[in-house]
């Protein structure tokens, strides 16, 4: 299950912003191409927070989990947090089958102790007989010595929101540089995100950042 990308939202979308999650809801599927080439503002400008706020990479201790799961309540409301609780991060954290690189591939921005906005670098996985072409074999530890799946060429952006109170200050920017940059990194040819349709403030913020509209079927690729 993922969590559908949010963003920056205006206070005055809080309505919507906390709606009830529905996983069936029409997403929007967006796509970066070109993290390999160079002029991509969001790839080349320095990362910059603003005064009292500090970016954390990876796991964070005992107090991230619940950390976490607040922010996901706060940002998207209790419907998505039943869904994405504290023990749901621990057990996703430390399995096998996570599609995220637990040192390096999650961003945290904290303010005052608290995490206040998150980003992970997700990795799409896929069996081998599903996938697309131009992938990558990697082995899967959960399932069995010889398994095999395939690495697709596009990383993810997921899990990314901004704690009401804190938006508007340029956050959300800071962590898609961050989680841009690793996919870049990594040898990544393009990044997607998805989130629902109604999102407005955060479907524009991807696109002033060079995200467009893409098909479901080359969201994955």
């Amino acid at each position: 299950m993922f969590l559908a990308a949010s963003s920056e939202s205006q206070t005055g979308e809080q309505a919507d912003h906390l709606r009830a999650w529905d996983p069936d809801e029409e997403q929007a599927h967006m796509m970066l191409d070109g993290l390999q080439s160079s002029g991509l503002d969001i790839l080349d400008s320095d990362i910059t927070l603003p005064k009292g706020y500090t970016l954390e990479i990876g796991w964070r201790g005992d107090s991230t989990p619940e950390l976490w799961s607040d922010l996901i309540r706060s940002t998207f409301g209790a419907s998505v947090a039943s869904f994405f609780t504290a023990e749901k991060f621990v057990e996703t954290f430390s399995s096998h089958e996570a599609q995220f690189d637990k040192k390096n591939g999650i961003f945290f921005i904290l303010h005052g102790g608290d995490i206040v906005a998150s980003a992970f670098a997700w990795l799409d996985i896929l069996p081998t007989e599903t996938a697309p072409s131009e992938t990558t074999p990697v082995a899967s530890a959960a399932e069995g010595q010889n398994a095999q799946r395939v690495a697709v060429r596009n990383g993810r952006v997921n899990f990314v929101c901004v704690r009401d109170g804190h938006r508007r200050c340029g956050l959300a920017k800071v962590l898609m540089q961050c989680v841009l940059r690793y996919h870049r990194a990594q040898g990544k040819q393009a990044a997607t995100l998805r989130t629902e349709v109604y999102r407005h403030n955060a479907i524009r913020l991807y696109e002033s950042l060079g995200f467009r509209h893409c098909s479901p079927e080359e969201f994955i690729a």
